[in-house]
């Protein structure tokens, strides 16, 4: 029998620091070769990493000719966390099999916020469905949401020509783009004439298909980086968006880009747009008091129209 090694007290701990350089942490990380000499031979059958709220993630190592790497797994992380290229993680090793990892932006300050829903103890050494973890804690992006504004259904109404864009013209993408708040806001706040301008814009859109609209606010823009789908819009489609637990949205924008979202189910029985928004704002330069028309044109795939309350930017 093999005895394991001893964990150290959190004040013991060896810790390594890493810089999300581009195109080179998002299938694996390498471990600094001179860190290596502290990993047990426990941690190389099974390793876990923990974020900053408690959540575990199965980690792979791997030792290969040019140094050893989190593996497997580690994909999963980088996911669920919407790591962004020259964020700074710092790793705090136990001396066993865990990983403490705090994430930081490229201000040097720390994330505030986490998308994770659940831990995924077993996906990284499993093909098998993923269950629910019960027990797990909702994050406070997430959970803070649920106290947002939901946003507005509208009516269906007699449709009027719209081409549902075809996958195949597409290339979807959830492609990670750099996190920090200063270079969100690009442009002059919006007047509350131009907000009421553009809200009765939105409001005159119709469609055949069920829609909501949104009105960006600073906690889907600029903190939190989440968007609420309103329950009654939610309950009104169970059929096409409905999930218990996860599940991933493609967004498309009228010129026929799509982008992949997670949808999360939360403790408060809200469903929250998290993973993947920060992308698809980006990409369409979105800020607050723009507004958002949201068609349900299939299975978990949303065509997003857009009315900008600042025309100019």
């Amino acid at each position: 029998m093999v005895k394991r090694s001893k964990k150290r007290p959190p004040g013991e701990w060896h810790h390594f620091f890493k810089v999300m350089f581009p195109g080179r942490y998002t299938r694996r990380l390498q471990i600094p070769p001179d860190f290596v000499e502290h990993i047990s031979k426990e941690a190389y059958k099974f390793a876990t990493l923990e974020d900053s709220i408690g959540s575990h993630w199965c980690i792979k190592l791997r030792k290969t000719a040019d140094g050893t790497y989190l593996a497997d797994g580690w994909p999963d992380f980088v996911k669920d966390h919407s790591i962004y290229d020259f964020n700074f993680l710092v790793f705090g090793y136990d001396g066993n099999t865990c990983f403490n990892v705090l994430i930081f932006y490229e201000n040097a300050c720390e994330r505030d916020y986490v998308f994770k829903t659940k831990t995924n103890e077993g996906s990284a050494f499993s093909n098998g469905a993923k269950k629910r973890d019960k027990s797990s804690e909702t994050p406070d992006s997430v959970q803070k949401a649920s106290k947002d504004d939901p946003g507005q259904c509208l009516p269906t109404f007699k449709p009027k020509e719209l081409k549902k864009p075809k996958r195949e013209d597409v290339e979807l993408t959830s492609e990670p783009l750099s996190r920090t708040r200063f270079s969100l806001s690009r442009r002059r706040p919006a007047t509350e004439e131009e907000k009421a301008k553009v809200r009765k814009e939105a409001e005159s859109f119709t469609s055949k298909f069920p829609c909501f609209l949104k009105c960006l606010t600073t906690s889907n823009v600029y903190k939190r980086f989440v968007l609420m789908i309103p329950v009654n819009f939610v309950r009104a489609n169970k059929r096409h968006l409905h999930t218990e637990s996860k599940a991933e949205v493609t967004l498309w924008n009228t010129e026929g880009k799509a982008w992949r979202v997670d949808l999360y189910y939360t403790r408060e029985r809200r469903n929250v747009l998290s993973a993947g928004w920060l992308a698809f704002l980006r990409a369409n330069k979105l800020e607050e008091a723009d507004i958002c028309v949201f068609e349900l044109v299939g299975k978990f795939e949303m065509q997003v129209h857009i009315f900008r309350a600042v025309k100019e930017v």
